[in-house]
């Protein structure tokens, strides 16, 4: 068995071309708890329906994904996370906070930077 394996930076960049041509889809939530790396699913989705991600390549081994939602009622967002599907999927990021409080009709910008190391 080989002592260390690693990534070299043409296999970040293969990986990044190919990942910048998918279709993502941020949401946001307002559960309790940590993201961790098992999570399978986020804490509490709220009801908005999840928004296609603008994607950037910001270098060959990290995409930007910056996503908008806007609230019909009051709300206080603690998670964001960014879904294979429209509907359904595969979480594939998922990000906690501290409360954000929102009034209805409000928005807020999510941006989250993959770079892959």
């Amino acid at each position: 068995m080989p002592d260390v394996i690693v990534l070299d930076e043409k296999g970040e960049k293969w990986i990044q071309s190919f990942l910048i041509t998918i279709t993502y889809w941020g949401t946001w939530g307002n559960g309790a708890g940590t993201a961790a790396k098992t999570d399978h699913a986020m804490f509490n989705e709220w009801e908005i329906a999840r928004k296609a991600t603008h994607k950037v390549k910001i270098a060959d081994d990290t995409i930007k994904h910056t996503w908008t939602q806007t609230t019909i009622n009051l709300v206080t967002i603690t998670e964001a996370g960014i879904y294979t599907y429209e509907t359904g999927g595969m979480l594939i990021f998922h990000a906690s906070f501290d409360g954000i409080a929102l009034n209805e009709g409000d928005s807020i910008g999510f941006t989250l930077t993959d770079e892959q190391t």
